[in-house]
């Protein structure tokens, strides 16, 4: 007989394994086949990165890139707003105006990409059906359902303000900050939980989104608005700095925690 087994782990990932083994016949009888049986009997268990799946990999990196264009891009707007002193109205922001063109695309990845998140949740048990009833069977599963929750309401929000943009552009910058916490409290910060752990991970990845984000918005507003090149990086600068420098103390310090040792990075799919 041959076992064929997989587990579902808090990070979302599946370790599979397989094992197989004979049974003796009457007096001790030799079953049929036993040669080949491995030595042992067992078998050790193995993580595959492909069970991630093309889609699953390309759907979550579009919905972290587009979350941190929400997020950096309307920091960097509420950065322009203060340097010029813009004080009120809705009309003032004609030279950012290509941001709020491209918001609406960003938004449709961000909810495309967490519908992809949920199904995938949904198919990674044993089985080859969806079972909903797995996105409450491991943390990152529950971390797939709270995101598409919170797009639900922030959709919900962005209808109901639809006439106000700077109240647009402030559930798209929170908006875009929570999605990218739900996706920092998944994967292997969860493998082994704590405080610390979920924290730097936490800051890791809103820093790291904020950054990035701002940095594609900052092209968008000089190439293709009417913001000069330096109004912009003075204004986005600082922020950027500090950004870039959390992000990368805080991912070394993910980095040591989740290697651990070097022989990880030969072990497994994912090393």
């Amino acid at each position: 007989y041959k076992v064929r087994w997989s587990a579902l782990g808090d990070d979302g990932h599946i370790v599979t394994g397989a094992f197989d083994f004979g049974v003796a016949g009457v007096k001790g009888a030799a079953p049929a086949g036993v040669e080949r049986l491995s030595s042992a009997g067992g078998g050790r268990g193995a993580e595959n990165a492909a069970t991630d799946g093309v889609v699953r990999i390309i759907s979550r990196w579009l919905g972290i890139l587009a979350a941190s264009f929400l997020f950096g891009g309307f920091v960097l707007v509420g950065l322009l707003r203060r340097r010029r002193g813009a004080g009120g109205g809705d009309g003032d922001d004609g030279d950012v105006a290509i941001l709020h063109a491209v918001a609406p695309v960003a938004w449709l990845i961000v909810v495309l990409a967490t519908i992809e998140g949920v199904l995938a949740s949904a198919r990674s048990g044993a089985g080859d059906g969806f079972d909903f009833g797995l996105l409450t069977a491991s943390a990152t599963g529950v971390s797939d359902l709270v995101r598409a929750i919170l797009v639900a309401a922030l959709a919900l929000m962005l209808a109901l303000t639809a006439k106000h943009r700077r109240a647009h552009d402030r559930i798209r910058l929170l908006g875009g900050a929570g999605v990218l916490l739900t996706y920092a409290l998944s994967g292997h910060a969860l493998a082994f939980p704590s405080f610390l752990a979920l924290l730097d991970q936490s800051v890791h990845v809103l820093a790291a989104g904020l950054w990035l984000g701002g940095l594609v918005a900052l092209l968008l507003v000089t190439l293709r608005g009417n913001v000069r090149l330096v109004e912009g990086a003075r204004a986005f600068a600082p922020v950027a700095g500090t950004a870039l420098g959390v992000a990368i103390a805080t991912g070394v310090l993910s980095a040591v925690r989740e290697v651990d040792r070097w022989y990880f990075l030969r072990w497994s799919d994912y090393g």
